[in-house]
C-alpha cells in the first residue's frame, strides 16, 4: 500500500495564533461610503446625464412639431375634402333639379310670379317677353305699366324683361344657380 510521506511544518507556524478579522464597519461608515461612491459616480456621469437630457428635450420638441404639422395637414385635408364634398353635392343637386325642371310640364304661379319680379327688378316700365306656353299664365301676373309679349325663342321657364336698351333675363336655371351659390 501506499503511505503518504510526512511533510515538514515549522513549529512557529503551528504556534502562531490566528489573526482576528477586522470588525465590520459601522452603519454610519457604510452610509458615508455609499454616499461618497454615489456622489463620485454622479459627478463622473453628470456630463453624460446632461447630454441624454438634452437629447430627450430635443426629441420631445421635434415630436411635438411633427405632431402639430400632422394635425395641421389633417385639418387642411379635411377642409379640402369637405369643400369638395359640398361642391359635388351642389353639382348633383343642381343636375337633379335641372332634370326635374326639364320634365316639369308647367311652372307654378308662385314660381312664375317670382321669375317676373326678378326679371323686372330695377327696370322702369317696358315689355315682358315669355315663352308662348306661359303667356296665359303670365297675363294676370304682369305688373302695371308692363306689356306682355310671347317670344318663341325663349326656352321653357325663361323670361326676358326689356325696357329701352336694357334687357334682363331670368330663368329657373339662373335662379337655381343663384340659390346654389348662396345668392337670391
Amino acid at each position: 500500500m501506499f503511505e503518504p510521506q510526512p511533510q515538514r511544518v515549522a513549529i512557529a507556524t503551528l504556534l502562531r495564533l490566528p489573526q482576528r478579522a477586522a470588525p465590520p464597519p459601522s452603519p454610519e461608515a457604510l452610509l458615508a461610503a455609499r454616499q461618497s461612491g454615489h456622489a463620485a459616480a454622479l459627478q463622473s456621469l453628470q456630463p453624460r446625464i446632461e447630454a441624454l437630457e438634452a437629447q430627450l428635450q430635443q426629441s420631445t420638441r421635434q415630436q411635438a412639431a411633427e405632431l402639430l404639422a400632422e394635425r395641421e395637414l389633417a385639418a387642411r385635408l379635411f377642409a379640402e375634402l369637405e369643400a369638395l364634398l359640398v361642391r359635388e353635392l351642389a353639382s348633383l343637386a343642381h343636375a337633379a333639379a335641372e332634370a326635374v325642371l326639364a320634365a316639369e310640364p308647367a311652372i307654378s304661379q308662385a314660381t312664375l310670379s317670382t321669375l317676373i319680379a326678378d326679371a323686372i327688378r330695377d327696370l322702369p316700365r317696358g315689355t315682358l317677353h315669355v315663352p308662348p306656353d306661359l303667356l296665359e299664365s303670365a297675363r294676370p301676373l304682369c305688373p302695371d305699366g308692363w306689356s306682355l309679349s310671347p317670344r318663341a325663342s325663349l326656352a321653357a321657364g325663361m323670361i326676358d324683361a326689356e325696357a329701352g336698351p336694357a334687357l334682363q333675363r331670368q330663368s329657373l336655371n339662373h335662379r337655381l344657380s343663384a340659390l346654389l351659390e348662396g345668392g337670391a
